[in-house]
């Protein structure tokens, strides 16, 4: 990413702050199921549907972990090419990752999968 240190440094800060709020949300998470095994079932445990929900909400919470991680990689390792499209180049837009620090394609390719 052509950019400055300084939008370099608040990047890599969103990005410090998303992963704190996604290490804490995972931390909550972990201590809902626990609760949730030590009640009994007419205290309103966890049914199947929801046990489901919460490991799709865990797993997802791993996986955008993984991304902050790479993309503060990046952004220690190449700074250039940090902020630019993994598919086409193109530079990846100031809104979408002020929202989403740790994106990896511009708005055109989000979504495609590379065979």
């Amino acid at each position: 990413m052509r950019d400055t240190t300084g939008r370099r440094l608040v990047y890599r800060e969103m990005l410090y702050h998303a992963r704190d709020r996604s290490v804490l949300e995972l931390a909550a998470s972990g201590a809902a199921r626990r609760r949730s095994r030590q009640t009994s079932p007419t205290a309103g445990s966890y049914t199947r549907l929801q046990r489901e929900l919460d490991r799709g909400a865990v797993q997802e919470l791993r996986m955008t972990l993984v991304a902050i991680g790479g993309a503060l990689q990046l952004l220690h390792d190449d700074p250039d090419i940090y902020g630019l499209c993994e598919l086409c180049g193109a530079p990846i837009s100031p809104a979408r990752l002020h929202v989403m620090p740790w994106a990896t394609r511009c708005d055109a390719h989000d979504g495609v999968t590379v065979h």
